[in-house]
């Protein structure tokens, strides 16, 4: 389990790197707040932010890491659907 959210938080680091190429700020400050949360362990603040961000721009990245923020709540369904999304954008899963 520990594991796990090792794993999920370097992955998590890694997509703000990809996002930080984005030139939407307000994406961008969206997304860095949900990441800033999820590593708080805030998952449903994380949520909220990356709605934000996924409603100014439409990026796989935001919506696997609301997924893993879904996950982490095991809100697992939800997780699904945002994976799918993601990889139906073009994120390699």
């Amino acid at each position: 389990m520990r594991l796990n959210c090792i794993f999920l938080f370097v992955l998590l680091a890694i997509l703000m790197v990809i996002a930080g190429t984005c030139n939407n700020s307000a994406y961008t400050d969206h997304f860095q707040k949900g990441y800033d949360y999820y590593g708080q362990g805030e998952y449903k603040k994380a949520i909220v932010e990356y709605d934000s961000a996924i409603a100014i721009e439409t990026d796989a990245d935001a919506y696997y890491a609301r997924g893993s923020a879904y996950y982490s709540l095991s809100q697992h369904e939800r997780a699904i659907e945002d994976y799918d999304t993601a990889g139906k954008l073009g994120r390699q899963l």
